[in-house]
């Protein structure tokens, strides 16, 4: 994915950026990276807007400039918070930087989201105006707590519906 993304930035024509090889999906290899930690690298932010292209209402538009990667469990959760009493250190350190743990919010609700518990978290993010990311939308909609089982189930789904898409379904 990154290769695609740097094909796109230094291709002269849209012709150019389709005949080139970059195309040709290694499909281990893409399943590989989707799998484990994802947070940091390059294509994440693209994985995730195309995941909320896959599950939006295509009469509404998204404001991509706005859009910032949000961890549902915090990358640093206060050590009295209910995180540690739903995950211990080895579970937090597998599963923070994973597709199922993020979400893309817009930068001004990501601000004040940071390290709430999940029940704060989703009340916080329900508060006055309610951003527009189908797939945070779902998250939070559909779990009314965040514990590794949550987590998991999320992640598989996330990977189903992306491989799906790009048919790389292993």
């Amino acid at each position: 994915m990154n290769q695609v993304i740097k094909v796109v930035e230094t291709a002269n024509s849209p012709g150019d950026v389709l005949s080139d090889a970059c195309f040709d999906v290694d499909v281990e290899s893409f399943n590989r990276a989707i799998e484990g930690a994802v947070y940091g690298r390059r294509f994440t932010r693209h994985l995730l807007i195309k995941l909320d292209y896959l599950l939006q209402d295509h009469s509404h538009r998204m404001s991509l400039e706005t859009l910032s990667v949000e961890h549902v469990l915090p990358q640093n959760p206060e050590a009295t918070s209910q995180w540690y009493q739903d995950f211990n250190e080895e579970q937090r350190e597998e599963w923070t930087h994973r597709l199922g743990n993020l979400v893309l919010v817009t930068m001004r609700k990501n601000t004040s989201l940071g390290r709430l518990d999940y029940i704060d978290k989703k009340a916080r993010y329900f508060e006055k105006r309610i951003s527009t990311c189908p797939n945070s939308l779902r998250v939070l909609t559909d779990n009314t707590q965040w514990t590794l089982a949550e987590l998991s189930a999320n992640h598989q789904l996330v990977l189903q519906k992306l491989r799906t898409h790009y048919g790389t379904t292993a």
